[in-house]
């Protein structure tokens, strides 16, 4: 991407349309505006393409962009020799099997257009969770997945309670299930049973809270 006229890679987004960037090749960090950002000049095909995305420019498609105009211009300068592949991958933050992934997305003649998802949103199935959010969801299992609480409602409520004390975005009850499902099933088998011996074993006093064992 350019910013103020400068080659420049984007290092983190404000909440006010602030962005951060450091000049291409050297240490030098500043502040600028996001009207003052411009992607790399690419084809006409390219604008053609970008018409696709015009008016519904959403934070979050606004963060695409930018961030596809930084990964671009890396992925140029590695497909013209300047960078190896280890080099680009680090610029990146990402992994060289990750680069290869995002390199064979890339398009020359279109640009960074080819890089911007269409979908701001997870696609049907999928899961977008955080390994953050993805311990809390394990410690809530652990701790409300047993007894009569076993249920993947259960555990999505409490997650839902976590992540909102931490000020983090809850993540849908069906990922939470996926998560869940996606654990060790004999474990997950052995606490739903748990709760089947208890409803058929004890019958619990109303009054003493005493569990009394059924012989038959």
């Amino acid at each position: 991407m350019v910013a103020n006229g400068v080659l420049s890679i984007v290092r983190d987004i404000g909440k006010k349309g602030d962005v951060i960037v450091s000049d291409y090749g050297c240490e030098t960090i500043s502040v600028v505006d996001v009207a003052h950002i411009q992607p790399i000049p690419q084809s006409s095909d390219s604008l053609e393409s970008h018409k696709k995305i015009e008016g519904i420019l959403t934070e979050h498609n606004a963060t695409q962009i930018i961030l596809a105009g930084e990964r671009s211009v890396v992925i140029e300068l590695y497909l013209g020799g300047s960078l190896s592949v280890k080099q680009a991958a680090d610029m990146l933050g990402l992994k060289k099997t990750a680069f290869y992934a995002l390199k064979k997305k890339y398009s020359p003649e279109l640009g960074p257009v080819t890089l911007i998802k269409g979908n701001p949103g997870p696609h049907k199935g999928s899961m977008r969770v955080t390994e953050e959010i993805k311990t809390i969801i394990t410690d809530c299992y652990n701790e409300h997945y047993h007894g009569r609480s076993a249920s993947y409602s259960n555990v999505w409520k409490q997650v839902q309670s976590e992540c909102f004390a931490k000020g983090l975005t809850s993540p849908s009850r069906a990922s939470v299930k996926k998560i869940i499902v996606g654990f060790d099933q004999k474990n997950t088998y052995r606490k739903n049973m748990a709760l089947i011996l208890q409803i058929k074993c004890f019958s619990l006093d109303p009054v003493l809270l005493i569990p009394t064992i059924r012989y038959k």
